[in-house]
C-alpha cells in the first residue's frame, strides 16, 4: 500500500476539518445483516447469498431495492458436523455458473480455528419457483486440521482466460492460497499439488477473503486485511494487487509482491462506513460496481451492504465511487457544475473542506480545475510546473475520485452548489 504524502492533500490538510455526523449511505430494502456478500444475475433478478445459518440469500430487480429470500440449505451437510460447531453458520458463501450449473462454495469452521473446510452445493436453477430447483451438496472440496499454518475459509472460485477453473481461499495465518479446481466436477482433482501461496500479510495482522477477477491483460486479486466482526471498532481494508500469469505473483502499485506484505488501497473506513471488506464485483449495463459489506456506525455497526460504482484509472489500477443512491439504470439528474463547496479525504483520512471557484481556482489555493467529459482535471503546482491530476466524475455530479501522481486516493463528495 502506497504510504505516500499526496502533495495536493499537503496543500489541503490545512483547511478547516470536521467529522461527518451523516447516515452511512446504503442501499434500500433488507440490506443490514448483509456479511461476506456474492453476487450474481440470473433471470433479470440479482442474487446475493451471505453468511448465516442455511446461507442467507437476497434479491433485487435493480441493485438498488433489495428483499431478503428463503435460505438455501436449512439444513447443513451432515458431513459439515466434524467442523461446523453445533447451530453454527456456514462462511461466505461464494457463487457462481459453471458447465451448466449453479456452484455454492461455502465455508465451515468455528471461529478463529484452523479446523475448517469448504464445501460445494450445485442447482440447475436460481428459480426458486422451477420444478428443477433443489440444491445438491457435492460434499467436501478442501479441509484443514487443527493447528495448521492457513485456514480453508472464504473461498472465491474463477475461471482464467484458457477456461480452467480456480479457487483463491484462506485467511489468517500463512495467507491467501490458489487451488485448480475440476471443470466437471467443480471440487479439487485427485492428486492435486500443494495449494500456491499467492498473498501473506506481516505477522500479527490478519488477511482474509481472497477474490480474483480478471480485467484487460491482468488477474486482479482483492483481499481484506485487518479485523472484521467488531462493529464499529472493524477495522477491515480492501487491498488490491495483479498479476498478468493467474498463478501469479501478484504485485501491488508501488511494486511490492503481495506475499511480501503489499496491496494497493481500495477502500478504508471514513466517516460512518466502518470496516468495509468481504468484496465482489458485478456488471450491469455496461458499467463495473463493487459489492461490499460494511460496519454501520449509524447503526451500531450492523453489518450492512453496500455497492459502489468502480472506476479504472489511467494505470489500470481500480478506484471505488461513493454507494449508489439510486437504481444504476435510472436515469441520473443532469450534472451540475462542479463549482462549489466539496468535502476532500485522502486515503480515507480526515475530511477537508475545499471550494471550487466559478472562475476555476481552488480555495484556499494554490491549485485550478477544469471539468470535461466526465473526467475532472486539478492542476496544482510543483516547482516551477503544474502537476495535472484526472479524477472520475459521478454521473450525477455528487463526488468524484481517483488517485494523484503520487499514488494517493482523493474522494470529494459536494457539500453545496456555487450560487447562480
Amino acid at each position: 500500500m502506497s504510504h505516500h504524502r499526496s502533495a495536493f492533500a499537503g496543500c489541503a490538510i490545512g483547511f478547516a476539518l470536521f467529522v461527518c455526523s451523516c447516515r452511512s449511505l446504503a442501499q434500500v430494502g433488507d440490506v443490514t445483516g448483509v456479511h461476506d456478500p456474492s453476487i450474481i444475475q440470473f433471470g433479470g433478478l440479482f442474487y446475493l447469498f451471505s453468511t448465516g445459518r442455511g446461507i442467507t440469500g437476497h434479491t433485487s430487480t435493480d441493485l438498488f431495492h433489495w428483499k431478503r429470500a428463503d435460505r438455501l440449505m436449512p439444513q447443513s451437510p451432515a458431513w459439515t458436523s466434524d467442523y461446523i460447531p453445533r447451530g453454527g453458520s456456514m462462511w461466505a458463501p461464494d457463487i457462481s455458473f459453471t458447465n451448466g450449473e449453479y456452484r455454492l462454495y461455502y465455508a465451515v469452521s468455528a471461529f478463529g480455528k484452523t479446523s475448517s473446510a469448504i464445501g460445494l452445493s450445485v442447482n440447475k436453477t436460481l428459480d426458486a419457483s422451477s420444478k428443477d430447483y433443489l440444491w445438491s451438496d457435492r460434499g467436501k472440496v478442501i479441509s484443514t486440521p487443527e493447528h495448521n499454518q492457513w485456514n480453508a475459509i472464504d473461498p472465491c472460485a474463477f475461471e482464467d482466460s484458457h477456461g480452467n477453473d480456480w479457487m483463491v481461499l484462506g485467511s489468517c495465518w500463512s495467507g491467501l492460497k490458489l487451488i485448480q479446481l475440476d471443470r466437471a466436477t467443480g471440487l479439487m482433482p485427485e492428486r492435486s499439488p500443494a495449494p500456491l501461496p499467492v498473498a501473506a500479510y506481516p505477522p500479527g495482522n490478519l488477511i482474509e477473503e481472497g477474490y480474483i477477477r480478471r480485467h484487460g491483460d491482468f488477474y486482479y486479486l482483492w483481499e481484506s486485511v485487518d479485523h472484521c466482526c467488531r462493529g464499529v471498532d472493524s477495522t477491515y481494508r480492501i487491498l488490491v494487487g495483479r498479476s498478468k500469469d493467474v498463478r501469479g505473483p501478484y504485485i501491488d502499485r508501488d511494486g511490492k509482491p503481495m506475499l511480501r506484505g503489499g496491496g494497493t488501497l481500495v477502500l478504508a473506513s471514513y466517516d460512518n462506513v466502518r470496516g468495509p471488506g468481504s468484496c465482489a464485483i458485478i456488471h450491469d449495463d455496461d458499467r463495473e460496481f463493487l459489492v461490499h459489506h460494511e460496519y454501520d456506525g449509524s447503526n451500531w455497526g450492523t453489518p450492512t451492504l453496500q455497492i459502489r460504482p468502480l472506476f479504472w484509472d489511467e494505470d489500470g489500477w481500480p478506484v471505488a465511487g461513493e454507494p449508489i443512491t439510486r437504481p444504476p439504470t435510472e436515469k441520473p439528474p443532469l450534472i451540475k457544475s462542479m463549482a462549489g463547496s466539496w468535502k476532500i479525504r485522502f486515503n480515507f483520512e480526515p475530511t477537508a473542506n475545499m471550494r471550487f471557484q466559478a472562475d476555476g481556482t481552488i480555495s484556499p489555493g494554490p491549485g485550478t480545475w477544469r471539468e470535461h467529459e466526465f473526467r475532472l482535471e486539478l492542476t496544482r503546482p510543483r516547482a516551477a510546473r503544474g502537476i495535472v491530476d484526472t479524477f472520475n466524475i459521478a454521473d450525477d455530479g455528487s463526488f468524484f475520485t481517483g488517485r494523484d501522481q503520487d499514488g494517493s486516493l482523493i474522494t470529494g463528495t459536494r457539500v453545496a452548489d456555487a450560487p447562480p
